[in-house]
């Protein structure tokens, strides 16, 4: 989750906004994304709410290689 979280607080941070400001922008309060950050867990609704607050989406794939390679344009 650390990871997630990490990618959403630099996507925020690209467009100006700092951690309390993506907080709120995501309707949580910022001492819970603290804690979040802090601990590495976080309740997927959560992460959900701060990804759309910095125009990102949580999507789930397929755990393909090829599909992966296909989709990087590194087949052929």
């Amino acid at each position: 989750m650390n990871r997630l979280l990490d990618t959403i607080i630099q996507a925020g941070q690209a467009k100006g906004l700092n951690q309390t400001d993506i907080a709120r922008l995501a309707g949580i309060h910022p001492g819970s994304l603290s804690r979040a950050l802090s601990s590495g867990r976080c309740q997927l609704v959560t992460a959900e709410a701060l990804a759309r607050a910095v125009g990102l989406r949580i999507v789930c794939v397929a755990d393909n290689d090829l599909a992966e390679q296909l989709i990087k344009g590194s087949v052929f």
